[in-house]
């Protein structure tokens, strides 16, 4: 599709931000000028995964359709908030490039060499001190409760291993996950049952931490590695001319042993 505005909307970040700005006007559009907050909390968090998956998959077209498809969800976002709060556009700029600077020193202060771990440990230490002086107090304050389940609970063991709070040995998490394990198994309720199996969950977290690896891609290739496997599953019990559900556990079994074999 050709751009025919491309002198009232180049193909640039401003022309995109322009095109938004018009299209929440009174010339605009109806459903882009009643798009509210809440709306875009969604879309934008819809857009966000429609481009992970257009990654996983390294489509071009689509993640290049997708990426801009966020952009153009964040701009709404910006926009509205901007309205709403009266807040300057290019402020929000201004605040990150300061904020950028401020948490590279060796880059902008003083010019020196420092491990990769000395880097992220000076950016978590600037970034607790800008937090400071606000609301929060603890360093798992400054984080939000918004992310999905996985990633939250890896982000506060990563907080709380940066003030040393952490097994000192990879033998201490496997024994974690060995004794959640025992609990699960003793508790007398539903209730205790839900605890100790959340308690569970967490130290497994922690394992894919301590491993370097991140849980919410861990578990995400594991759905799709499932999904995949299971519509091999379907297809092959359509080729034998019944459904999936029509043959024995056993028979299914085998179904799956050879999707196993063919689908990593």
């Amino acid at each position: 599709m050709s751009n025919n505005y491309n002198t009232k909307f180049p193909s640039t970040f401003d022309g995109l931000a322009k095109l938004i700005t018009y299209l929440r006007s009174e010339d605009g559009c109806k459903w882009d000028q009643n798009r509210t907050i809440s709306d875009e909390k969604k879309y934008l968090l819809e857009e966000y995964y429609e481009l992970v998956d257009a990654v996983n998959l390294k489509d071009i077209k689509a993640i290049k359709e997708e990426l801009g498809d966020v952009m153009t969800s964040m701009i709404f976002y910006i926009t509205i908030i901007s309205e709403a709060y009266s807040i300057d556009f290019s402020s929000i700029f201004s605040f990150q490039i300061d904020k950028l600077i401020n948490r590279h020193p060796h880059v902008f202060d003083n010019k020196k060499e420092l491990s990769l771990k000395e880097i992220e440990s000076n950016w978590h230490n600037r970034k607790r001190l800008e937090k400071s002086s606000k609301t929060h107090e603890s360093i798992l304050g400054q984080i939000s409760t918004e992310h999905p389940a996985l990633s939250l609970s890896q982000l506060i063991q990563n907080r709380a291993a940066q003030v040393g709070f952490d097994w000192i040995e990879i033998d201490g998490v496997i024994d974690k996950i060995g004794e959640e394990v025992k609990e699960v198994n003793n508790v007398s309720n539903v209730s205790e049952l839900e605890s100790e199996l959340g308690d569970l969950l967490f130290a497994l977290i922690n394992f894919i931490r301590w491993k370097q690896l991140d849980a919410e891609t861990v578990l995400r290739k594991a759905n799709e590695k499932f999904f995949k496997r299971f519509v091999f599953m379907e297809n092959a019990a359509k080729i034998l001319g019944k459904d999936l559900s029509e043959y024995s556990q056993i028979e299914q079994e085998e179904f799956w042993n050879q999707a196993k074999s063919e689908i990593n």
